[in-house]
């Protein structure tokens, strides 16, 4: 119950629902009825107010989901709490973990997570690791060149895109992209648009993400692909790769195959050449095309089933490799730890971060050994590059350059905490 709104039971979604449409009058922008958080956050530009129920219901999950339920978890043996990981239940080959899922731990739950007496965590993180895959693999230079260059990224290729000085499209600059008529900072842009090529979101999901038009955003893509032709191609052959053979292959050789896909390409391809003979272009919305009810059909399912795969063959390329490349890591990390006793751990994989407890007492050289064993575990066109940060609670966390100038230890920690 929030007493702004009164007297209703705020986790009804049928309570909350009279309230927005029958109460308060707002619009019904789903067309039915919804009371989800995203209607929610559709609804406050009508009703301010209702951020106090989306912050209600971000703090009950966080009590419910993960601060009540996982000291109930914690081993009555070690006194710790444990999750399990799996190596092979995702296709892409990224660990998965459950029970609880550490992965998925928002950061506010993972302050939950405290060094003890006489150790600190350390959090390792691949910079990039997913686009420094892709600018290897597609052996594109323009995506090389940021990383060869020591330059930032996004604005190195929001530069090429949108066709502005480089230093326009830092993020400093919040002027320049306005007047060149952009919806959005073209390095924000970048962040988004990279992400929608590798792991292949539709141009729809781009332009809600981007909180721009669908025409804006197909224009944006096409820009991109343009801007990176040799990336784009490297891109369409790994499309039909998978098109003739029905698998991908990470560049360690692990394949991820796709059941039927030979059968569904073969059917799309002579669908997709018959609409653009007879239209004598490649064809847009299908249904508003001139062309027979039965062929828009065809080319509607087959073109469904086989943008599916196209999309996640070469994420499954990119993401599979860099998994790989973290694993390698692992195993050539905790040999050293071993070599150092048994009170160096390797705690947890999240995403591209390793955890470490390490003894309090460690010297940042020695962590510099740890991140030159991970930027060295394979040689890349591109350098590999990590973040380190150093932690008594995980997530509040103080790069490694800045703890050391501190003093290292528990000290600087102490000294935040007064």
């Amino acid at each position: 119950m929030i007493s702004r709104f009164g007297d209703i039971n705020i986790n009804s979604p049928k309570q909350l629902s009279e309230l927005l449409y029958d109460e308060l009058g707002l619009p019904d922008i789903s067309k039915k009825r919804k009371a989800d958080a995203k209607t929610l956050k559709q609804l406050v530009k009508h009703e301010p107010d209702l951020k106090l129920i989306l912050e209600y219901r971000d703090l009950n999950k966080l009590l419910t989901t993960y601060i009540e339920p996982l000291p109930e978890k914690i081993n009555s043996d070690t006194g710790r709490l444990h999750s399990n990981f799996n190596q092979s239940s995702t296709v892409t080959s990224r660990f998965a973990s459950n029970n609880p899922n550490l992965q998925n731990l928002p950061p506010k739950a993972r302050k939950m997570i405290i060094a003890p007496k006489g150790f600190l965590i350390f959090g390792i993180d691949y910079s990039q690791i997913e686009p420094r895959t892709l600018a290897h693999l597609s052996e594109d230079e323009g995506l090389q060149h940021p990383y060869l260059n020591n330059i930032d990224l996004y604005a190195s290729l929001a530069s090429k895109i949108f066709k502005l000085p480089y230093e326009a499209c830092l993020e400093a600059d919040a002027e320049t992209y306005k007047k060149a008529g952009l919806p959005k900072h073209p390095r924000k842009m970048m962040k988004v648009g990279l992400l929608a090529v590798m792991y292949g979101i539709t141009v729809p999901s781009l332009a809600e993400s981007l909180g721009i038009s669908v025409p804006e955003a197909q224009k944006f893509m096409d820009d991109f692909y343009s801007s990176y032709p040799v990336m784009s191609a490297w891109m369409d052959k790994q499309v039909a790769h998978a098109d003739a053979t029905g698998y991908v292959e990470t560049m360690q050789g692990r394949k991820r195959r796709f059941i039927g896909h030979k059968d569904v390409a073969r059917e799309y391809h002579i669908v997709h050449d018959k609409v653009v003979d007879i239209l004598g272009r490649e064809p847009e919305n299908i249904w508003r095309e001139s062309l027979p009810k039965q062929l828009k059909q065809r080319y509607w399912y087959s073109n469904k089933d086989y943008q599916r795969v196209a999309r996640m063959s070469v994420n499954a390329i990119i993401q599979g490799s860099a998994a790989l490349m973290l694993k390698k890591a692992m195993v050539e990390v905790n040999a050293h730890l071993e070599s150092k006793g048994a009170d160096w751990r390797l705690l947890a994989t999240i995403h591209d971060e390793l955890l470490f407890l390490i003894p309090e007492t460690v010297t940042p050289e020695e962590i510099r050994e740890i991140e030159e064993i991970m930027k060295s575990v394979v040689q890349l066109d591109v350098p590999l590059k990590v973040d380190t940060e150093v932690m008594v609670r995980w997530g509040e966390g103080i790069p490694l350059t800045e703890w050391e100038a501190k003093g290292c230890g528990r000290k600087p920690f102490e000294v935040e905490q007064l």
